[in-house]
């Protein structure tokens, strides 16, 4: 499969890849000659594997951004939206729930961003505005070996 992003995906990684960063912005540059190379749904959720022909950022072997969590229509719970780089390059465009709920066609209400809530080590809470440290974490911070 070799396609554009649908509405769902368009309004997912836009959100995700929102923001004055230099890296964000080389990112959003990758968008531009992005396709879907393949879909795969569940009741979890789904993945959308993308396809990049730009050249990758200098960054170390991957990151997450993670930072972006969603209203689906028809989905009781919050969506958590994750965009995997891999290599320097965009690769998966990620987003679960907790429970097995996911609509056949994904409709996004609502996205909002989130940040480590400072009285209850842990937990995020639903920030005013986006907190790029935090959205970029994984470019400084070493990954735990799976």
């Amino acid at each position: 499969m070799d396609s554009a992003l649908d509405a769902f995906e368009r309004t997912a990684v836009d959100a995700l890849l929102a923001g004055d960063h230099p890296v964000l912005e080389r990112l959003r540059s990758q968008m531009a000659t992005a396709s879907v190379r393949d879909r795969e749904q569940g009741e979890f959720g789904r993945f959308t594997d993308l396809w990049v022909e730009a050249d990758p950022i200098d960054v170390q072997d991957r990151f997450a951004i993670d930072d972006v969590y969603a209203r689906v229509r028809g989905v009781e719970d919050e969506v958590a939206l994750l965009l995997h780089v891999v290599r320097g390059r965009l690769k998966t465009l990620e987003a679960f729930v907790p429970r097995p709920v996911w609509p056949d066609e994904p409709e996004l209400v609502e996205t909002w961003y989130v940040a480590p809530d400072v009285e209850e080590a842990g937990q995020l809470h639903r920030g005013a505005e986006r907190t790029l440290t935090f959205a970029l974490r994984g470019l400084t911070t070493p990954r735990e070996d799976d």
